[in-house]
């Protein structure tokens, strides 16, 4: 006989992520460079942490949304879920390459309007073919981790795992509490130039209490920059034309991109780079 208090979760489906999370975790806190052995010793287990308490969130959040709201309010939770736990992965593979987080890049492409943003993803020389695709694939990440979620619930229903009420409540309140002890005690002890970079590889990106780091504060604020159209209509009444031109060159070039520089639009520009640029 079954207690009152027994949830009704998906383990499977929670405890992959889970698992995946810790891997996550302990590749990113590992990872970084010029860390001290303690630096990473306090983070990793504030990763775990963090990851623990996710979870277990995410988890109880299913339940009552399950029990008390729509069905279509708890696939879209489901999808939310999804789409989040594979932010981690996104994440970890940017923070490896670019050094940058997927909250970093989300906070770029918010800042450019829609023509900025076009002519952004053109720079990155990746074909514009594969971010339709790429894209494609991202708006079919909640149709896929709703299939998933389904799937595991079949599993985890035929072999189910006595989950009570009392074991997560006790996670819920004890995993915040000893992370805030845990950094109450062992914080001093590390360096706050080493909390940015540490701090990163965290699944939330921050801790409870941030370190006293050296800050400028000034006066006065930058002027806000003038509008681009402006600006540029501006710059189209000036007469650039000049009588005589001097006998100087300057090439600031970071790459000479082949769509660009061809024999057709730019032919002295192709001999400069067929002949200097190895």
């Amino acid at each position: 006989m079954r207690r009152k208090n027994h949830l009704d979760i998906n383990y499977l489906y929670f405890g992959i992520f889970f698992i995946v999370g810790i891997i996550i975790s302990t590749l990113g806190v590992l990872d970084v460079k010029n860390s001290s052995n303690y630096s990473k010793a306090f983070f990793l287990v504030y990763a775990y942490g963090q990851t623990v308490f996710e979870i277990t969130s995410f988890a109880i959040l299913s339940v009552i949304i399950k029990k008390y709201m729509p069905k279509i309010v708890f696939t879209i939770f489901i999808a939310f879920t999804f789409i989040f736990f594979i932010s981690h992965i996104i994440d970890l593979v940017l923070l490896k390459i670019m050094d940058m987080t997927v909250w970093d890049g989300v906070s770029i492409a918010l800042d450019e309007n829609l023509e900025n943003f076009i002519e952004m993803l053109h720079t990155t020389g990746i074909p514009f073919y594969a971010w339709i695709i790429f894209g494609i694939l991202m708006l079919s990440l909640p149709f896929l981790g709703i299939f998933i979620y389904k799937v595991t619930d079949l599993f985890s229903k035929k072999r189910k795992i006595p989950l009570y009420q009392e074991h997560f409540i006790q996670i819920f309140l004890c995993v915040p509490l000893a992370l805030f002890i845990w950094e109450f005690k062992a914080a001093k002890s590390i360096n706050a130039n080493n909390y940015d970079s540490n701090s990163r590889a965290l699944p939330w990106k921050l801790t409870f209490m941030q370190p006293d780091i050296l800050k400028t504060q000034t006066k006065l604020a930058l002027k806000k920059p003038k509008n681009e159209k402006d600006t540029l209509a501006l710059i189209n009444t000036k007469d650039l034309k000049i009588d005589k031109k001097p006998n100087i060159f300057i090439f600031v070039i970071e790459s000479l991109r082949s769509d660009y520089i061809t024999s057709d639009t730019a032919p002295n520009m192709t001999t400069f780079k067929n002949e200097n640029v190895s």
